[in-house]
C-alpha cells in the first residue's frame, strides 16, 4: 500500500475527500479521514506518479530512497 501511494495518492485523497463529505452530512467528525487527506496530498505533491510512469516501486527500500531524495522523511 505504501509503495502504491507514490502513484495513487492524488486519487486516493480525492476518494477520501468524498468520504469526509459523507461523514459530515451524517454528523460524524472526520478527524482521521482529514488527517489521511493531508498525508495523501503530501505524498501526491512529491510528483512521483509521473516520475515512476505510474508503476509503484517493488520494495520498501525503493520507497524509502525516494522519500529520502525528495525530503519526505
Amino acid at each position: 500500500m505504501i509503495a502504491a501511494d507514490l502513484v495513487h495518492a492524488e486519487r486516493r485523497a480525492f476518494e477520501v475527500g468524498e468520504s469526509v463529505e459523507l461523514m459530515k452530512d451524517l454528523g460524524i467528525e472526520p478527524i482521521m479521514a482529514e488527517a489521511v487527506i493531508r498525508r495523501l496530498k503530501k505524498s501526491a505533491a512529491l510528483g512521483t506518479r509521473e516520475e515512476l510512469g505510474g508503476v509503484p516501486p517493488k520494495s520498501l527500500p525503493e520507497v524509502y530512497e525516494i522519500w529520502r531524495t525528495k525530503g519526505h522523511c
